[in-house]
């Protein structure tokens, strides 16, 4: 049969007709549960919760993959239960439940290290890393995302290496070492210029900016945020460019040059605007409310 018009439930996913999809995926769940497939009920429950979390119904989505991780376990099919343990503690981490979040993602962690998954474990590495983050336990932050970088070192996709020390100097940064901070950033710099990757070059700049500002190294940090800023401006990713004419901002002031930190403050609220960021908006707002109020 060619040219068929037959739709999965993913087909109408892939035309954004998330309501059809979610109907058809209820109907294919009822079925198996008149038949009592329960490998079948499990697999209708998690795509239904991803299919809520497109509609916005978390909790449904809870729900669905709940009772996917239930009859997982006790099938026994490790690979599918550690699938939906990271989706549920994804999810929990998008509502702030960070104590859950921890306890499934440490779930979905053992089964992977077990069964040899690197991606997937470097996936959980990276979601317990932003996890401590958020709680301010930057010391065990630190120790996952070394975790990770030791995954990434035995694996060829070398731009997931740079990535994972981009991730470390940040907490580093956190944690008032700037200068182990700086020292991980050259080798993710160097990693970017190996794979000739601009982007990743310019994220590396920028870090590398706030660095040098924080060790007051003004000409270097200058240099460095500068250097982003031509790169991201090339590149047309605004957003970034956005966080470098803040970071410069920041660093002008910082320097006592107000005129200068007021004309970057006001570039990057133009760009936060049009790229929709209303939490850095609101931020930026507020340093230069701050930084006009110091002026006479």
């Amino acid at each position: 049969m060619t040219g068929s018009a037959f739709k999965t439930s993913e087909g109408h996913v892939e035309t954004g007709e998330i309501d059809v999809a979610v109907a058809m995926r209820l109907e294919a769940l009822k079925i198996n549960q008149a038949l009592g497939s329960r490998m079948g009920i499990a697999n209708d429950s998690g795509r239904l919760a991803a299919l809520y979390i497109r509609q916005g119904d978390l909790d449904q989505a809870e729900k669905m993959f709940s009772q996917a991780i239930e009859i997982e376990q006790s099938l026994g099919r490790s690979e599918h239960l550690a699938r939906h343990c990271a989706d549920l503690a994804r999810l929990n981490l998008s509502r702030g439940n960070l104590d859950r979040a921890e306890n499934l993602v440490r779930q979905s962690l053992e089964i992977d290290l077990a069964s040899g998954c690197r991606e997937k474990a470097a996936q959980s590495y990276r979601d317990l890393a932003k996890i401590m983050g958020l709680r301010d336990d930057l010391e065990e932050a630190e120790n996952l995302l070394l975790g990770l970088v030791e995954i990434e070192k035995g694996h060829s996709d070398k731009k997931s290496l740079a990535e994972a020390l981009g991730r470390l100097a940040a907490v580093r940064l956190r944690r008032g070492a700037p200068a182990q901070a700086e020292n991980v950033l050259a080798q993710a710099e160097q990693i970017y210029r190996e794979l000739d990757d601009t982007s990743g070059m310019a994220d590396t700049q920028g870090h590398l900016g706030i660095v040098y500002s924080a060790q007051d190294r003004a000409d270097q940090a200058e240099a460095a945020l500068i250097s982003a800023l031509q790169i991201n401006t090339a590149l047309n990713r605004k957003a970034h460019q956005a966080d470098n004419y803040g970071n410069l901002a920041n660093l002008y002031w910082s320097q006592g040059l107000l005129t200068e930190a007021g004309s970057c403050y006001d570039k990057a609220l133009s760009l936060f605007r049009e790229t929709g960021n209303r939490a850095k908006t609101r931020k930026v707002l507020e340093l230069r409310d701050s930084l006009q109020a110091t002026q006479p």
